[in-house]
């Protein structure tokens, strides 16, 4: 008898060894390593790798980060080995697992220990090289460093998102590689406020990847070999290159700063785009004589921090909610008044003592008055229940703000939304948002937020499940991209003094309602611009600029201060704004009530004129 037990222990335990086992799973940060970064918490997407020995299962990745918690539907047959690219919010995750029932397998892989600094991403083949930037500070704050990272064409983000607080991304040879989402993934961020490096030589054959074609400052491109790469060093401060090089050159486009070489022969040019800039380098940091030059680095400072920087989405989107006049989800409460609550209280406090107690006394039946007290509470109960009856059918209320930021010559537009909701009641509640790369909880100090926030990503769609308490208030922040289902194609040129000539070409679907010109300021002489879809218009305006003037761009009042000044000289680029009706709201939520405002902010680099 006992060796029948002990061969039953001896089977169970092997069993619970065997399926303990079962799914092997890893995870590595797609960019290497975690950053603590000087200026913005970057994102941290992460390739997990998941390999199941045992039988068939159901399951998800779990990413738990603080209040935030991602989950990713997985399903593992048997004998299988998945990737699959995560992208948990509010940074790396405190844990990672692959949950199937009651069964959790965890992460057994521990990720390299966090560095300081700011990421300088590399695209490409190329691992290596990039040293020089390390040893170079940021702009004037000497504890601020370049720390490069190298990602794989294959392994780069598909999500904008992905790049969140990496300011600078280097594109070299391999990239042609990279999938249509991923270079859109690219170009958004870029958009969002970052610097693209678009990198030249024999081996940049990327660059005839059409959906760069409204991105690059140069057009024409063509293979040179022999290139006196002499007016490079003179731009950028540096000693003399040792010998010629052979890289891609091509002709300026308008709206283009030129940095180096000539117009016809471009070694170095920057473009705005959106709320970044596009820089072109006709070599690469790779090939010689750039490789060997000790001062390639730089590079980055020139075409980064020359110009004072500009605004994030983020401070932008704040400066527009606060210019706004709509109303806020909490107008829409209907409470009942003062002088009506405090009738009802006073009137329960009349019937239940005097009244009460003089009728009953009168009735000689003072020994009912438990009774008739209870009826006057439950009849107050009744009373108050009715007075709230309009805030109990309102379930939730969603009240959404965006920022659109619309490159020009581009389809789709990035998205960034802050949602403030209301839930009448405790319970669990479903967002979906058709446009979303990703929710998170605002966890600043100023925001109500009283809920936890799972996060469902079946690798195409975006739901979050918000746990809310009885009457509550939170805010979340929502990162996205519209399809516009057409190009915005605008050009403003340089005429003489301070006029501009300019045009925009509405090809999306949606009509821009109250298009007017915010930087730099403007005197239009007319009303604001209405442009329906198909519709092109002109206009000529004079365009001032204060001299010199100081303005916070981290902590704007207004849409026009986000875009600041641009000082004593022609601006490079102007934004206009619109606002736009989209077709689908934002967020979808269960309610009587959800009501939306988006606002469309398009940056048009300057040309000259011809």
């Amino acid at each position: 008898m006992r060796r029948i037990a002990m061969a039953l222990g001896f089977c169970l335990f092997a069993c619970s060894a065997t399926l303990s086992q079962q799914v092997e799973i890893s995870a590595q940060p797609v960019f290497g390593r975690a950053h603590m970064a000087v200026f913005r918490e970057p994102m941290e997407p992460l390739w997990i790798v998941l390999q199941n020995k045992g039988p068939s299962l159901k399951g998800y990745i779990e990413a738990n980060s603080g209040s935030n918690l991602y989950r990713m539907p997985v399903d593992l047959p048997s004998g299988s080995t998945k990737r699959a690219l995560i992208y948990p919010p509010g940074g790396l995750p405190d844990s990672v697992a692959y949950v199937a029932g009651r069964r959790r397998f965890v992460v057994k892989s521990a990720y390299a220990p966090p560095q300081l600094g700011i990421p300088l991403v590399a695209i490409g083949d190329e691992f290596g090289g990039l040293e020089a930037f390390a040893a170079s500070s940021v702009g004037t704050d000497a504890f601020a460093k370049w720390i490069p990272d190298y990602v794989r064409p294959e392994n780069a983000p598909d999500r904008s998102i992905g790049y969140a607080g990496r300011p600078v991304l280097i594109v070299g040879a391999g990239a042609e590689r990279l999938a249509e989402a991923q270079w859109g993934a690219i170009l958004l961020h870029t958009a969002r406020g970052g610097r693209l490096y678009l990198l030249g030589g024999p081996g940049a054959v990327y660059l005839s990847v059409p959906g760069l074609a409204d991105a690059l400052p140069v057009e024409r491109l063509r293979v040179k070999s022999g290139l006196n790469l002499a007016p490079l060093a003179r731009a950028l401060q540096g000693r003399p290159f040792s010998d010629r090089a052979t890289g891609t050159v091509g002709a300026l486009r308008s709206g283009a700063a030129l940095l180096a070489g000539t117009d016809e022969e471009c070694l170095m040019a920057v473009r705005s785009y959106g709320l970044g800039t596009v820089c072109f380098v006709a070599v690469s940091l790779w090939d010689r004589p750039l490789s060997q030059w000790p001062d390639k680095h730089k590079l980055i400072d020139v075409a980064n921090w020359r110009e004072a920087e500009r605004v994030s989405i983020e401070s932008l989107a704040t400066a527009t909610y606060w210019s706004t006049s709509a109303d806020t989800v909490a107008s829409k409460i209907t409470l009942p008044s003062a002088n009506t609550v405090v009738g009802a209280l006073f009137a329960y406090f009349v019937l239940v003592v005097p009244v009460n107690y003089f009728v009953l006394k009168r009735r000689k039946a003072l020994h009912k008055s438990w009774l008739t007290a209870l009826i006057c509470s439950l009849a107050f109960v009744g009373v108050a229940y009715a007075l709230m009856a309009d805030l109990r059918s309102l379930h939730t209320m969603v009240k959404t703000q965006g920022v659109l930021i619309v490159p020009t010559g581009a389809e789709i537009a990035l998205l960034y939304a802050t949602g403030t909701i209301f839930s009448s009641a405790q319970g669990r509640y479903e967002l979906k948002a058709p446009a979303a790369e990703m929710y998170r909880a605002d966890d600043s100090a100023y925001a109500p937020v009283l809920a936890s926030v799972r996060v469902i990503d079946d690798g195409r769609d975006i739901s979050a499940q918000v746990d809310a308490r009885n009457l509550s208030f939170m805010r979340m922040h929502l990162d996205g991209r519209i399809d516009l289902g057409g190009k915005v194609s605008a050009t403003v040129r340089h005429v003489s003094g301070k006029r501009y000539r300019g045009s925009i070409v509405n090809g999306t679907t949606f009509e821009l309602q109250n298009a007017t010109v915010i930087y730099p300021n403007v005197s239009m002489g007319s009303r604001p611009l209405t442009i329906r879809p198909g519709e092109t218009v002109t206009f000529e305006a004079d365009l001032t600029w204060a001299s010199g003037a100081q303005v916070d761009r981290q902590h704007p009042s207004s849409p026009q201060e986000a875009f600041g000044a641009a000082g004593d000289r022609l601006p490079r680029f102007v934004a206009l704004r619109a606002n736009i009706n989209l077709s689908d709201p934002l967020v979808k939520a269960e309610g009587h009530y959800s009501e939306q405002e988006v606002v469309a902010y398009l940056v048009v680099p300057v040309g000259r004129t011809q």
